[in-house]
C-alpha cells in the first residue's frame, strides 16, 4: 500500500487545483439547476393552479349556500332600486302627488343614478372587504384540522400553486357578487349623472381591498388553528393597514413637510371611496383633488400590498409543507403540550384556591380564557394601538379630532370583531371535540348558553378600552365631558353584545363558521345600513307629499339604532369646545319638533341600549329555549 509523501508543494498544488475545480463545477451545477427549477416554475402550466381551483369550484358549487348568497343579493338590490325609483317618480301615488313639469321631472330623474351608484359602491365596498377574509380566512386551516395537508405533500403542487388556488377559486365567488349589480348600475346610467370612469374605479378599488384581505387572510390562515381566528387577524391588519400609514401621511403633511395632499387619501381605500362619491355628488374634498390620481394610486398600492403579503404566505406555506413532511407539526405540538404540562404544574400551587368552579362551569372556564392566546400578539396589539394613538395626537392644539375618530373606528372595529368573532363560540367545541362531552354533563342549557355569551363579550373589551384611554385623555385635557365617555359605554356595548348573542345562536344553527359569520355580518349590516337606505327612501316620498319633518324624523329614528353613528354624535354633542350642541344643531322629532344634540344623545342612547339589552335577553332566551333542538341533545 502507498501513500502520498507528507511534504509534497506540487502534490498539493494539484489536488487543491482539482478540488477548486470540483467545487466550481459543483456551483455551476447547482447554479444551473437553480435557473432550471426557477424556468420550471414560471412555465405557464405550473403557474396555473388547475387542480386546487377545480376542486374549491366543485366544492363550493355544491352548497347552497353559495347560490342563497347570489340570489338575496339581486333581490336587495332590485328591491332598493325600485325603492328609489318609485320615489322619484311618484308613480305609486298617481295624481295625489302634485305633478312637476318635464323640465323638473328630468331633472329628479338625473338624482337616481348617482343615488343609486353610490349605495352599490358602498355595499360592495364594505362587503368584499370583510367577505375576503371571512372566505380565505379558513383555507389552510381546514386542511390542517382535516389533515389533508399532508396529502398535499403526494401531488406535484408547488406552495405557489396551492395558494393562487385557494386564492382565485374565493375570488371567482367574489367576482360573481361583485358583477351582479353591474348591469343595473349601467342601466340607470340612461338617467344621466354617472359617468362609467365611476362605476369602473368602484370595481377596482372593491377588487384591491378584496385582494388585499385575502391575501392577509391566507397569510395568517398558515399559522391559526381556526379559519375564524385568522379572518379576524387578516381583519385587524387590512384596517391597519388602511389607518396607519394615511393616518401618518396626514399628519406630516400638517406638520409641514413637502407631500402631495392626494397622498393621505389613495393610501386608504375608505378615504378613496370618500373623494370619488364627493366627486360624484359634488362638495366636500372630491371637487379640490384630483380623484382620477387618488383612485388609481390607491389601487397600484393597495394591489402591491396584496402581492407582497401574498408572497409572503406562499414562504410560510412552503415551510409549512417542509415541516409536515418532516412530521414536524406533530413533534411541534407535542412539545408545546409538554410546556403546557410543565407550566400547569408549576403553578399547580398558584391555582389551587380558583379551582372552586361552583355552578357555572362553563362561565368559570370561558372567563379564565385569554384575550390573546400568544404574547406576541399582544405586544404587537399595544404596540400599534400606542403608535395610533401617539400618530393621532401629535401636534393637535386639541384632542377633539383624535378622540372623534378613534371612537368612530374604535366603535367600527368592535362590531366588526363582534360579528366575526361570536360566530365561532360553539364550532370551537366542536373542533376542540369537547362540545359533546359538555352535552354529557348534567349542565342547563341556559347555563351553557350564558358561559358562552359572556366569554364571547368579555373578549371584545381591547378595543373599547383603547378607546377609552383617548377619551379619558380627552376628558383631561378638558376637550370632552365625562359624560360622553360613560354615554359611549351605554351605545356601544349593548349594541356589542347584541351581536355576540346573534353569534352564539348562528354558531349553533351552522357547522362552519364561516357561513355563521356571513349571516351575522348580513344582519348587522341590514340593520345598520339597508335600514337607513329604506329610511331615505321614505324621506323622498314625505318630501312629495309635502311632510318633510316626518321624513327626517323617520331618517333620524332609524339612525338612532346605528351604534356608530350614535357615537360619532355623543363625541361632538359633549365636546366642550364646538360641536353640534354649540353650534345650534337640532334633530327634528317631527312637524314642528326639534331637540339638541345632547338631549337626543341621552334620550336615543339610554332608549337603544335598552332596546339592544332586550334584545340580547330575548336572543339568549330563544337559544336557551331551542338549545336540545339546535344542539342535538336530548332533553
Amino acid at each position: 500500500m502507498s501513500e502520498r509523501p507528507a511534504n509534497n508543494p506540487g502534490a498539493d498544488a494539484a489536488g487543491g487545483t482539482r478540488n477548486a475545480g470540483g467545487a466550481a463545477a459543483v456551483s455551476g451545477a447547482a447554479a444551473r439547476s437553480g435557473a432550471k427549477r426557477i424556468a420550471a416554475l414560471l412555465r405557464p402550466v405550473n403557474l396555473w393552479p388547475g387542480a386546487i381551483v377545480q376542486k374549491e369550484m366543485r366544492v363550493q358549487g355544491r352548497r347552497y349556500f353559495t347560490y342563497l348568497t347570489r340570489g338575496v343579493t339581486a333581490i336587495l338590490l332590485a328591491f332598493i332600486t325600485g325603492m328609489v325609483f318609485i320615489a322619484m317618480m311618484g308613480w305609486s301615488f298617481g295624481s295625489s302627488i302634485s305633478s312637476s313639469g318635464a323640465a323638473m321631472r328630468l331633472q329628479e330623474l338625473q338624482g337616481l343614478a348617482p343615488a343609486v351608484s353610490v349605495t352599490v359602491f358602498l355595499v360592495q365596498l364594505v362587503g368584499m372587504s370583510l367577505a375576503g377574509p371571512i372566505l380565505l380566512g379558513p383555507s389552510l386551516c381546514d386542511e390542517k384540522r382535516a389533515g389533508t395537508l399532508s396529502a398535499l405533500l403526494t401531488t406535484p403542487l408547488t406552495p405557489w400553486q396551492i395558494v393562487m388556488g385557494k386564492l382565485l377559486s374565493a375570488f371567482s365567488q367574489l367576482s360573481i357578487l361583485a358583477l351582479i349589480p353591474l348591469p343595473l348600475v349601467l342601466a340607470v346610467r340612461v338617467f344621466g349623472g354617472v359617468p362609467a370612469e365611476f362605476v369602473f374605479a368602484g370595481l377596482v378599488v372593491s377588487f384591491a381591498m378584496a385582494f388585499l384581505g385575502a391575501s392577509l387572510a391566507v397569510f395568517f390562515s398558515t399559522g391559526a388553528k381556526r379559519g375564524l381566528t385568522a379572518s379576524t387577524l387578516a381583519m385587524m391588519a387590512a384596517l391597519a393597514l388602511n389607518g396607519l400609514p394615511s393616518l401618518a401621511a396626514g399628519k406630516l403633511i400638517s406638520l409641514g413637510v413637502q407631500m402631495p395632499l392626494s397622498v393621505p387619501f389613495m393610501m386608504s381605500s375608505p378615504a378613496t371611496a370618500a373623494i370619488l362619491i364627493g366627486d360624484l355628488v359634488g362638495g366636500g374634498p372630491g371637487g379640490m383633488l384630483p380623484a382620477r390620481t387618488i383612485w388609481i394610486g390607491n389601487a397600484l398600492v393597495t394591489t402591491g400590498l396584496g402581492a407582497v403579503v401574498l408572497m409572503l404566505a406562499t414562504a410560510r406555506v412552503r415551510a409549512l409543507l417542509r415541516r409536515e413532511g418532516q412530521g414536524a407539526t406533530a413533534a411541534e405540538e407535542s412539545g408545546k403540550a409538554k410546556e403546557e404540562g410543565k407550566g400547569g404544574k408549576a403553578g399547580a400551587k398558584k391555582r389551587a384556591e380558583s379551582r372552586e368552579v361552583g355552578a357555572h362551569p362553563v362561565m368559570w372556564r370561558e372567563l379564565r380564557q385569554k384575550m390573546f392566546r400568544r404574547a406576541f400578539w399582544l405586544v404587537f396589539s399595544l404596540l400599534a394601538a400606542a403608535c395610533f394613538l401617539v400618530i393621532a395626537n401629535w401636534g393637535e392644539s386639541n384632542t377633539r379630532g383624535a378622540t372623534m375618530g378613534t371612537t368612530v373606528m374604535g366603535s367600527i372595529l368592535s362590531l366588526v370583531l363582534a360579528t366575526a368573532g361570536s360566530a365561532g363560540s360553539v364550532n370551537g367545541e366542536r373542533e376542540a371535540r369537547t362540545w359533546d362531552v359538555l352535552l354529557t354533563t348534567g349542565l342547563s342549557a341556559r347555563s351553557i348558553v350564558m358561559g358562552k355569551f359572556v366569554g364571547g363579550v368579555k373578549r371584545q373589551f381591547f378595543v373599547p378600552c383603547v378607546v377609552l384611554l383617548q377619551q379619558m385623555h380627552s376628558v383631561l385635557a378638558g376637550d370632552l365631558s365625562p359624560m360622553g365617555v360613560v354615554m359611549h359605554w351605554v351605545i356601544l356595548m349593548p349594541s356589542v353584545a347584541f351581536l355576540s348573542a346573534t353569534g352564539l345562536g348562528l354558531s349553533m344553527k351552522f357547522r362552519r363558521p364561516t357561513t355563521a359569520a356571513v349571516f351575522n355580518l348580513v344582519l348587522a349590516m341590514g340593520l345598520w345600513g339597508g335600514l337607513p337606505a329604506l329610511a331615505g327612501v321614505s324621506m323622498m316620498l314625505f318630501e312629495r307629499l309635502r311632510l318633510d319633518g316626518a321624513g327626517e324624523a323617520i331618517m333620524q329614528g332609524v339612525l338612532s339604532i346605528n351604534p356608530v353613528f350614535m357615537a360619532g354624535s355623543n363625541m361632538d354633542g359633549f365636546a366642550t369646545g364646538g360641536g353640534w350642541g354649540q353650534s345650534g344643531f337640532h334633530f327634528t322629532l317631527g312637524p314642528g319638533g326639534s331637540i339638541g344634540v345632547m338631549a337626543w344623545v341621552l334620550v336615543a342612547g339610554l332608549v337603544t341600549g335598552g332596546g339592544y339589552v332586550l334584545a340580547t335577553l330575548g336572543v339568549l332566551g330563544l337559544i336557551a329555549r331551542r338549545f336540545n333542538t339546535m344542539a342535538g341533545r336530548a332533553a
